[in-house]
């Protein structure tokens, strides 16, 4: 009887240890956009989880099914309610549930990105609303020059309601860099 018990204790052992390295593996390497909050994440290979929208980074791990990260001082923990392919559910300590959705070339967009535009040096901001923001990074708060539009994505092309600041685009493997293409002019731009 013993060692049916230790047998089966081994085995209920293994599947929770291997149910944390089930989650880890699905959320690495990918990135996830919060559904409510319009923020994309990225978890890598080495601990590091990165909120690419406000360029922040903290450390994480998983434990079974819960996800421990490391925010200032503290650490914050969040239960995983579910995680598929494509969603990710979770809880934090106060019982407030997020949903995220597997992240699009569209999502990751959401951000703040700085370089030259159409002959300036430009601050652009698009967020997760359909907004955008350009402004010039060289003028003073003061006579800021700003130009706002709605976009929206569709398979590599940004479209605005201006024909202006409608392109095509492609970003980098490492998702930092926003590549511009508009009749033969390229614009680089970078996460701010």
């Amino acid at each position: 009887m013993k060692k049916l018990f230790n047998a089966v204790a081994l085995g209920v052992t293994i599947l929770l240890s291997s149910c944390g390295q089930d989650y880890q593996a699905k959320l690495q390497n990918r990135y996830w956009l919060d559904n409510e909050e319009h923020e994309v994440y990225h978890f890598d290979e080495n601990g590091v989880v990165k909120n690419l929208t406000y360029m922040d980074k903290s450390t994480y791990y998983v434990n079974k099914d819960t996800l421990w990260m490391k925010v200032g001082g503290g650490e914050n923990y969040f239960l995983i309610r579910e995680l598929t392919e494509d969603k990710l559910v979770m809880a934090d300590s106060d019982g407030d549930v997020s949903e995220f959705k597997l992240a699009d070339d569209g999502d990751i967009l959401i951000g703040d990105w700085e370089g030259e535009l159409l002959g300036k040096n430009v601050d652009v901001d698009f967020e997760g609303d359909g907004e955008m923001e350009i402004k010039d990074a060289d003028a003073n708060w003061a006579n800021n020059d700003m130009y706002d539009d709605i976009y929206r994505v569709e398979g590599n092309r940004i479209i605005a309601s201006s024909e202006l600041y409608t392109f095509t685009f492609v970003l980098s493997e490492d998702k930092n860099t926003l590549t511009l293409s508009q009749g033969d002019k390229q614009y680089t731009l970078n996460r701010n």
